[in-house]
């Protein structure tokens, strides 16, 4: 009889130590180390784009940015692995320029890639950094179908 409930305890508290040691495990820092695959930066700055002229017309009725909402992507310096992405705001038109600037914060970007490519797909355009560049801030300028 002792035996039996022995064994109905240890099915009791099986499970509730797996509990324990997830929850031991999950203990220490949430810091990542720079070896860390999860060692992250953020890159800021701004990022200037300049819209294809079009006829004189077209430039004058254009009021606002047309890539607002397009994604911005940071991949490895050769564009083969997306590593993070951003979505553009609102950004400020000159129109007199043919030039949309927006604030540009891409997070979570990946520590250790050497060469980061920054990229608008949609323009076909991108431009080269290291990650020391990238982790001081940057001002980054693309021009439709201007690839690095």
């Amino acid at each position: 009889m002792k035996t039996e409930s022995k064994r109905a305890s240890l099915r009791v508290s099986g499970p509730l130590l797996v509990a324990m040691l997830g929850l031991v495990g999950g203990c220490g820092s949430d810091e990542p180390t720079r070896d860390s695959p999860r060692a992250t930066f953020t890159i800021s700055g701004t990022l200037r784009v300049h819209e294809d002229a079009g006829t004189e017309s077209e430039t004058r009725a254009r009021t606002a940015c047309s890539h607002a909402e397009d994604m911005v992507w940071v991949t490895t310096g050769s564009g083969d692995r997306v590593l993070a992405l951003a979505q553009l705001g609102k950004g400020e038109h000159a129109p007199a320029q043919n030039l949309c600037t927006y604030a540009l914060t891409i997070r979570q970007v990946p520590v250790g890639a050497g060469v980061y490519k920054v990229s608008l797909p949609v323009i076909a355009a991108s431009e080269l950094f290291t990650e020391p560049e990238l982790r001081t801030g940057v001002d980054i300028e693309l021009y439709p179908h201007n690839r690095a």
